[in-house]
């Protein structure tokens, strides 16, 4: 049974391999470069205080879309013997510019960078910032794209609604997804305390959305565990380095073969379409 109450969201987009939001994936993939280059000693004069925020522009009457970075916000903690320029060359050249040639993302000379744009950033980790204000929940979950429910992933286990809903309600949405149902797909899950299943299940958002309400309901009652103790017991069941996920990422394929991740629930639903 559920050990408290929540409303949580998952979310899926075709756009990325991984059935994450561009700009998440993107941001994703460039503060992991990062952190490799770092620690393979190539960013030599970096320290492991760094963040980036994208923004880009996606033309929808395009096809395929076309995807321009409107701007880069991108701040390093660094030490004293860099200059801002260097820092600045180097992520462009070593970092930003191969993943936006990967993802077919374009820029120019009207594109906003803002790297280190406050200047010395030489303060930064716990030094800088203590407390208890717990993690960035939106970075944590789908960027600003997606709703969010409000419950924090990290700092707990899987026996909070927060987490385990959070990531049932991503697996439902990336498999719907991956079979065809939707190119884009939110879904709200709501939960009560002391109950076996959930109360109430929502698309809240989706593009190319092929299915109903109704067929939602019946595609997680024939195709997915929905009793609480069934998909605690499923995502359980596989070594989990929660370590990991705090510190790389809780979806996408950056830690491999996570329960909620997987693709295996598209051959259950074209089975449920065709008997429909």
């Amino acid at each position: 049974m559920t050990q408290d109450q929540g409303i949580v969201f998952g979310f899926a987009s075709s756009e990325t391999p991984d059935y994450l939001p561009l700009e998440y994936y993107l941001a994703k993939k460039l503060i992991l470069k990062t952190k490799e280059l770092i620690q393979s000693g190539v960013f030599y004069w970096a320290k492991e205080d760094y963040k980036v925020l994208v923004d880009l522009e996606v033309n929808k009457n395009s096809s395929p879309h076309k995807v321009r970075l409107n701007s880069l916000v991108f701040s390093i903690q660094h030490l004293t013997n860099v200059t801002r320029e260097q820092i600045s060359e180097e992520l462009k050249e070593k970092v930003i510019y191969p993943f936006l040639q990967e993802l077919n993302i374009s820029w120019d000379e009207k594109t906003f960078w803002f790297i280190n744009s406050s200047g010395s950033f030489q303060i930064g980790g716990l030094i800088a910032d203590t407390g208890v204000t717990n993690r960035k929940q939106i970075a944590d979950n789908f960027g600003p794209i997606a709703h969010h429910g409000g419950g924090g992933l990290c700092g707990k286990d899987l026996t909070k609604m927060d987490r385990l809903g959070c990531y049932f309600a991503r697996w439902v949405a990336k498999n719907l997804v991956a079979a065809g149902l939707a190119t884009e797909l939110e879904l709200k899950i709501t939960y009560a305390i002391a109950q076996e299943k959930a109360l109430a299940y929502d698309i809240t958002f989706s593009r190319d959305l092929k299915i109903s309400h109704k067929d939602l309901l019946e595609i997680l009652e024939n195709c997915f565990p929905t009793k609480v103790s069934e998909i605690f017991q499923l995502f359980t069941s596989e070594n989990i380095s929660f370590l990991k996920l705090t510190e790389i990422s809780n979806f996408g394929n950056f830690v491999p073969n996570l329960p909620w991740e997987q693709i295996n629930k598209v051959e259950a639903i074209n089975d449920w379409l065709r008997r429909t």
